[in-house]
């Protein structure tokens, strides 16, 4: 986890899912990283008790294979979330994302964030 500011001044936290050199691309909601995908577990509606990502309608996933184990939700409609073709974080970045993946706001719109412009968690 990181701790940066915005433009506009505010405080964000956000989850590192890649690092400098790291190859990443994201299909929907879904990560890959130095050509391996990351495993995704569905969560059914009757299993979300207690789990803050189960929004009404949206799909919930466990995504495993890059740290601890994170609950993610989605949109379940087709273009809900954006593509990201394979690109290389450049030597002292981050790319980080958010567990709800249609709506929020990560290095997929940011941009990657200087690792000097972070305060480590």
């Amino acid at each position: 986890m990181v701790l940066f500011r915005l433009l506009d001044g505010q405080l964000a936290v956000k989850r590192v899912i890649a690092g400098p050199g790291a190859r990443i691309a994201i299909h929907g909601p879904h990560v890959t990283i130095d050509g391996a995908a990351l495993e995704y577990v569905p969560v059914a509606p009757q299993d979300r008790e207690g789990i803050s990502r189960g929004r009404l309608g949206a799909a919930v996933e466990i995504e495993r294979g890059n740290g601890p184990d994170v609950y993610i939700s989605f949109d379940r409609e087709p273009g809900a979330v954006g593509d990201l073709e394979e690109r290389v974080v450049p030597a002292g970045f981050f790319f980080v994302l958010e567990s709800n993946r249609d709506a929020s706001t990560d290095s997929r719109h940011l941009g990657r964030l200087l690792e000097s412009e972070c305060w480590a968690r």
